[in-house]
């Protein structure tokens, strides 16, 4: 079974992937809000409390 966590991590790496091949550039603020920040946070809480909870 795969923990909601996990699956975040994959949607946030999936946001990133499809707004990296859009026509338009969005804002440096935006990538880093509502894109980067919280695939890190995901694999921040991956990395410490691991994938098996």
């Amino acid at each position: 079974m795969t923990k909601p966590f996990v699956k975040d991590a994959v949607g946030h790496f999936r946001n990133l992937l499809i707004h990296s091949t859009r026509e338009y550039e969005p804002s440096p603020e935006h990538v880093l809000k509502r894109l980067l920040r919280p695939l890190c946070q995901d694999l921040n809480y991956i990395i410490e409390k691991g994938s098996q909870q």
